[in-house]
């Protein structure tokens, strides 16, 4: 891993802080996926990011796409699985690792 980001100040009564890591900070494969016991992955940016399966789709479809305000920006692309459309989305900059502290 890279640098350290930056801290999130808990909020509100139940909140942790934590830290978004993006590709800025880490790689891909510096932390284990969600299923394997790993941090959850979010959107960041003014992006939406969905997975796509079935409906004749032969893998895993990604959907990129900008949401209103943000400079247009679209990719649909099919991966042959869902962790390399994750890796994908990833090194775009549009999903990042986010690490609850404490």
């Amino acid at each position: 891993m890279s640098r350290e980001p930056d801290l999130v100040p808990a909020i509100g009564m139940y909140a942790r802080p934590y830290r978004v890591w993006t590709r800025e900070h880490c790689a891909f494969e510096d932390f284990p996926q969600y299923r394997d016991g790993g941090p959850a992955m979010v959107t960041v940016g003014a992006y939406s990011v969905s997975y796509v399966t079935g409906s004749g789709i032969d893998g895993v479809e990604l959907r990129v796409h900008t949401i209103a305000g943000a400079p247009a920006f679209r990719l649909v692309a099919v991966y042959a699985t869902e962790l390399d459309a994750r890796r994908v989305a990833f090194d775009l900059g549009t999903i990042a690792f986010m690490v609850y502290e404490g």
